[in-house]
């Protein structure tokens, strides 16, 4: 059975596009409850609808469970937003921030900026945890969640920078983190505005040409 991408980036074997969890329908908990499938599932709706218009009662029925059951196997709808909040931080961190641990500065930031296009691409449009920044209902825990993952961002721009120099002389680094940093958010910005995967990968491109177009020494 051929395997599918979630919005994680894990594979899926359902033989479909990736999409809400397929679970038993029921009252409590199902015989078949998978609490992964489950954040999956809670985490396209939390993505999709926005956290202030995801009631109990909805994540209940996305997740293919009784309201009483999150309560007993997530806790709070704040407990559930935080837990799926980090697991989505884990396979962004992953995917996306792993190039920036390279040792080749400018590399890095090239590979950076086009796993951040394929990111971007491949699921509802936009970054989660941005969302969550931007989203005043954000329970706090969630929200940082999502603040850990920009400051990782921010960090690791920064060591790329820094590592692209030739000059220690040189005092730009600070200034071109934050102008790729913006980039990188204005890339998720529109992503959640719509525009199209082509698009998204085009703004990568133009970045990495003016990366690549900087004086580093």
């Amino acid at each position: 059975m051929a395997n599918h991408r979630s919005l994680t980036g894990e594979a899926t074997s359902d033989g479909g596009a990736p999409g809400p969890s397929r679970l038993r329908r029921g009252r409590g908990r199902p015989a078949t409850f998978d609490s992964v499938q489950a954040e999956q599932a809670a985490l396209e709706l939390l993505w999709r609808d926005g956290v202030h218009h995801s009631g109990m009662r909805a994540l209940a029925d996305a997740m293919g469970i009784g309201a009483s059951s999150i309560a007993h196997a997530f806790g709070t709808k704040g407990d559930l937003l935080a837990r799926v909040a980090e697991r989505y931080r884990l396979s962004v961190a992953a995917a996306v921030l792993g190039p920036l641990s390279e040792s080749d500065g400018q590399a890095a930031l090239e590979r950076f900026f086009m796993a951040h296009a394929r990111w971007l691409s491949s699921g509802l449009g936009g970054c989660f945890l941005l969302s969550l920044v931007e989203d005043p209902s954000t329970d706090a825990s969630a929200r940082a969640v999502a603040r850990q993952h920009l400051d990782a961002m921010r960090q690791g721009l920064a060591r790329a920078v820094s590592l692209a120099k030739k000059s220690r002389k040189s005092n730009c680094s600070e200034h071109r983190t934050s102008l790729l940093l913006l980039a990188a958010l204005g890339m998720a910005a529109a992503s959640r505005g719509g525009a199209t995967g082509n698009s998204i990968h085009s703004m990568s491109e133009a970045v990495i040409a003016e990366i690549r177009g900087w004086d580093w020494d």
